[in-house]
Order: structure tokens, then sequence, then C-alpha cells
């Protein structure tokens, strides 16, 4: 892809959120209720031309279009190109002879595959409830004034919202290379050395070794490499690798 067509997705991306956040903009307005103690309660909400939500036709057709642009195309989305991905992960063959390390390899694409399946099933899971309750409302009104829709609406807006935050639970449960990446960022790099026997102190703080970490699309390799000390001898050199 180039960069012309990534520049015109994100600008088509950026338009299409604009044009479906505008009706907010244009028939939102504001009512307050004043109570007999004197305290009052001001909310927001949509007059479409035709009517109040609810009992406006264009906020049920807009409510479809909602659906189909921000849930239906983008699960379709991801349903073709993670099976296309899937199949290319899953499909993979040990090329020449079969060892331990080719194996692994293919393993671990094939969990990729595993985790593609999570994410895709994550996201109608948190959204599904969402859509469709605004579309079970306009046909049935009287859910409206039920004593617990307020209960109802705020779980189901919850689970849509909190669909952001699974994805990373995700990548760190079924993906080593992120996970492994993660310690790294977050943990303390020194304590984190000292655990795997990485990094060693002298008394006078100065360290005997020196580590390179060096990384492929299926593997990280730490090599730990003695300093020259100063009567000239060394330790032989280690490796420390670990499957992603």
């Amino acid at each position: 892809m180039s960069k012309l067509w990534a520049y015109l997705i994100l600008l088509g991306v950026w338009l299409t959120g604009a044009v479906l956040s505008s009706p907010s903009l244009m028939y939102s307005t504001t009512m307050t209720f004043r109570y007999a103690d004197g305290g009052h309660r001001t909310i927001c909400y949509l007059v479409w031309p035709d009517g109040p939500v609810g009992h406006s036709y264009l906020d049920y057709i807009y409510n479809v279009v909602f659906l189909v642009v921000t849930y239906i195309l983008p699960m379709c989305s991801m349903a073709v190109t993670y099976t296309w991905v899937g199949c290319v992960l899953w499909g993979s063959k040990v090329i020449g002879e079969n060892t331990v390390m080719q194996n692994d390899v293919v393993r671990s694409k094939q969990r990729v595959v595993h985790m593609l399946i999570a994410i895709v099933v994550l996201f109608g899971v948190c959204w599904l409830p969402y859509h469709v309750y605004f579309l079970y409302v306009y046909h049935h009104q009287d859910a409206v004034v039920s004593d617990s829709i307020q209960h109802v609406y705020l779980a189901i807006y919850w689970l849509a919202m909190s669909n952001s935050c699974y994805n990373p639970v995700v990548y760190y449960w079924m993906n080593a290379r992120f996970r492994d990446y993660f310690r790294t960022v977050v943990c303390c790099p020194k304590r984190r050395l000292q655990r795997h026997g990485c990094w060693k102190e002298s008394p006078n703080k100065i360290p005997k070794t020196a580590t390179f970490t060096c990384s492929t699309r299926s593997r990280s390799c730490r090599i730990t490499v003695p300093l020259p000390r100063a009567n000239g001898l060394q330790h032989q050199q280690r490796y420390l690798c670990s499957r992603l």
C-alpha cells in the first residue's frame, strides 16, 4: 500500500467519524427539571426534526446506519482479513529438517491465530448489546420508563467502552513477544536482569558482563559477554534465549 492510499484511508476514517457525530452537534439541546426542594437537574438529549429520541424515525435510521458503519462493517472486515491471515499462519509448514526450533516457530504462529479469534469475539460481544439497545428501545418504548432501564443502559455502555482495555490483556496473555517487551518497559530492567542472572556487580559496583539483545520475528536472544578484567582473565560467554 502506498502512502497516498494510507493517507486517503485515514482521511476517510476521520471524515466518517465526523459525519456520524454531526447529528449530536446539530440537534442536541438541554432541558432543566426543577424540584420542589429547590434542586434542579439539567439533561442533554437529541431532538430530531421529526421528534425526540424514541419517537423519531430519523433517529431509528441513524441508529441503523451507526450499527452498520461501526459494527457490521468492522466485524466483516476483521472476519475476512483475520481469516486470511489465520489460514496463512495456520498452514505454515516446516521447511527442510524438522527441528525443535522450527516447530516452536510454527506453534507460535498458530497461537497468533487464537489471539486474532479472541480479539474478534471480544469486539463482537462487547459492542453488540450497545447497538441492540437503541433498536430495541425504538420498538419497545415502554422499556424507557422501566425503573431498571438506567442501570441496564449503564451496564451495556460500560461493557462497550471496556472493549478497549481487553485487547492489551489478550496480547499479554497470548503473545510471548508482547509479554516480554511489556515486562521490559514496565518492570525495572536492572531487577529483571538480576532475576535472570544477566546482571552482575562487583563490590565496587563495576559490572563484570555486558548484555546485548538480538530480536527476530520469531525469537529474541540475549547474549551476555564478559568484560575484560584487570588480570586478563575472562569467562566463557553465555547465551540466554527466550522463544517468542
